[in-house]
């Protein structure tokens, strides 16, 4: 339903509970504010070059902490939850926050980096895949496996169901098409000759052999944005079968 008009948006981390104006809509930045950590900051600028890999979007921090498109924050949630306003010119808009009750650091894989990750496509413009705008997605592809904006970690689960771990590690197919047509696509990223392979120890993904991000679980749950080139999977370092599929959207 919205997005932001400029290519460029900029983000910060406000320190406390007085970045926010008087006639915000909630009493959330009163609810016991907590400012980010130096590690969930961290991720957080992760999250945005990923998304400034597959779309013509890019992020710069505001010089002010209490300024910024975008403003990431911690409160006391009864429900122990998170939630994000979407683009928009009001005070808010952008804004994501998330419970104090949280207390790992995030990993590419597991909860709280889920989290952020949703919160940040609902605060770039994406909706539920069971509520879209102009109707829902089918519910064949509603689930993790296809986008983060899902309730659900596999489709044959219900909403809400997070039955075992293993939560994506990537903005996934369905965020990357919706984010690029809001905002263009990123042809530049990887535009050169491209070999991804993974560690079978750890998960973690390598790029031309640069070893990437950690992973919390060992496994591969991603997608992956190759801007063009003559590009390879190496699955050679795995011993277990592979079950490869190299058509347009398998898996």
């Amino acid at each position: 339903g919205s997005r932001w008009a400029e290519t460029v948006v900029t983000y910060s981390f406000p320190q406390t509970s007085s970045a926010y104006a008087a006639d915000y809509p909630s009493t959330w930045p009163q609810q016991n504010f907590q400012p980010f950590s130096a590690n969930w900051a961290a991720h957080a600028v992760s999250l945005l070059a990923e998304v400034s890999s597959f779309t013509l979007l890019t992020f710069t921090q505001d010089s002010d902490a209490a300024s910024g498109s975008l403003r990431w924050g911690r409160f006391d949630d009864q429900y122990n939850g998170a939630y994000a306003y979407g683009p928009g010119s009001n005070e808010y808009g952008g804004d994501q926050w998330f419970a104090n009750n949280a207390n790992a650091d995030p990993i590419r894989g597991e909860a709280v980096s889920h989290i952020m990750r949703h919160e940040l496509g609902h605060a770039l413009g994406l909706s539920h895949p069971f509520e879209g705008i102009g109707g829902a997605a089918p519910a064949s592809y509603d689930s993790l496996e296809y986008s983060t904006m899902s309730y659900r970690l596999h489709t044959s689960q219900q909403d809400g169901d997070y039955s075992g771990n293993h939560y994506e590690q990537s903005f996934m197919s369905l965020d990357i098409a919706a984010l690029q047509y809001l905002y263009g696509a990123n042809y530049a990223f990887n535009a050169t000759d491209t070999t991804y392979s993974f560690d079978p120890a750890t998960g973690r993904m390598l790029v031309n052999g640069v070893l990437g991000d950690p992973m919390s679980h060992v496994v591969v749950l991603r997608t992956i944005w190759d801007g063009g080139g003559v590009d390879t999977y190496d699955f050679s370092n795995f011993t277990d079968d592979q079950r490869i599929d190299l058509a347009p959207g398998a898996w």
